[in-house]
């Protein structure tokens, strides 16, 4: 019967099917097989994360549905995910023939196989994705961006790229760069490692910008023009007029890393932000700004164990994400009795932080996800309607925040 449907009809539903559906339909006939082979290869994701969302909550079935599905080229194209290495060196034989539809390649955490089989494998097969437009790299070892010299199409690059050559990509919207030389005028731009002293670049239309690890003199970065700047993400050890800096700017995302004095910060914050995430410890004075941020969705925020319920009451009725690394969290130590035995018992930990989360629960309203990092330990709970403690879900905490907000 669907097969008496045109062509695009066919087409649409085909991108609304799970991965698994759509292979199933593939393997029907030659025309299914045809018409459906471009779009199954029109995203690439590489992630061997476990299968861990058999559950049926509204906020993990929304994630689900998003989280695969990716904008380009003004479509919403969702993506085929690679897990295993079997699959991976299925997919570089197979690549070959279809690489020409390969719009978008992300990788997120590779199978168990070695870096150098990686590199022989992407080298070969990179050349041939012609219209290839979405490259992110977020495994440990840095990407060489020559790897990517006969991608011209590509349009936004993310992760841990290594500028080995200089190469100009002229459709470049979104960069990263661990040189300075032929840094493109972008609209999300990424530093890594380089010295910005002396260094002159327009960033008055740079939207999104990342600062990592990179060394300036004093007043750097108070002479740009920063003026459609919304994101900012910067680790930097020692910059004085760092709160001067943030405090000038209109932001709505900030990620902030730094051994620098942050007094003020949270009073001089831009009330409309959405997501902050702080490095640097606060004491509960100051922690009362944290009232004034009424837009917040995400707070990230180093807290001793001990202020967990205190700050509770700062935190604006907004919030629907919470990742707290909790410092000098109390642990049993009684040396008479036996380790083993706090093995095998009950993770007191895990009950304690859950009691955390039931007081939240109760006073926020909106608050959907919560993480505590303790004791070298993640600890993820659900807490939209119940809360429900989500084992080995810290992997999928970030990847939930980004496509839930």
């Amino acid at each position: 019967m669907l097969c008496l449907f045109p062509p695009e009809i066919v087409e649409k539903i085909g991108a609304f099917l799970p991965q698994n559906d759509k292979l199933s339909l593939m393997t029907v006939n030659r025309y299914f097989c045809q018409l459906l082979g471009s779009s199954l290869y029109s995203v690439i994701i590489f992630d061997s994360s476990p299968h861990l969302f058999d559950y049926d909550t509204k906020s993990l079935n929304t994630f689900k549905q998003q989280r695969n599905v990716y904008k380009i080229d003004g479509k919403f194209l969702r993506g085929t995910r690679v897990r295993s290495v079997f699959a991976l060196k299925a997919f570089t034989k197979c690549v070959v023939k279809y690489a020409q539809y390969v719009k978008g390649l992300i990788i997120i955490n590779l199978p168990d196989i070695s870096d150098l089989e990686v590199f022989q494998c992407f080298e070969r097969i990179l050349p041939l994705m012609v219209q290839l437009q979405t490259f992110s790299w977020n495994h440990g070892v840095p990407f060489p961006v020559s790897y990517l010299k006969f991608n011209q199409s590509i349009r936004t690059m993310s992760g841990i790229i290594e500028t080995d050559c200089f190469v100009q990509f002229p459709y470049m919207i979104q960069g990263v760069y661990s040189k300075l030389e032929g840094v493109q005028n972008v609209d999300t731009l990424t530093l890594r490692d380089v010295d910005l002293t002396d260094w002159e670049h327009d960033f008055s239309k740079v939207e999104n910008l990342t600062l990592d690890k990179c060394t300036y003199k004093r007043d750097h970065l108070l002479e740009q023009d920063f003026a459609s700047l919304k994101k900012l993400s910067i680790a930097v050890e020692d910059d004085p007029l760092i709160v001067k800096l943030i405090t000038k700017l209109n932001l709505d995302s900030l990620s902030l890393k730094t051994e620098s004095s942050l007094y003020g910060l949270l009073y001089k914050l831009s009330s409309q932000i959405v997501r902050l995430e702080l490095h640097s410890t606060f004491d509960l004075t100051s922690l009362k700004q944290l009232s004034r941020l009424t837009s917040l969705k995400y707070l990230h925020l180093p807290i001793l164990e001990r202020d967990i319920l205190e700050i509770l009451h700062f935190i604006p009725q907004s919030l629907q994400f919470l990742n707290l690394n909790v410092l000098e969290t109390t642990e049993r130590n009684n040396c008479l009795i036996a380790n083993e035995y706090w093995e095998c018992a009950v993770d007191q930990n895990l009950l304690k932080f859950q009691d955390f989360v039931l007081e939240y629960h109760r006073r926020l309203s909106n608050l959907e996800w919560m993480m505590f990092n303790g004791n070298n330990k993640n600890y993820v709970f659900e807490c939209a309607q119940s809360v429900i403690f989500r084992d080995r879900f810290s992997c999928y905490f970030d990847e939930i925040v980004n496509t839930l907000i």
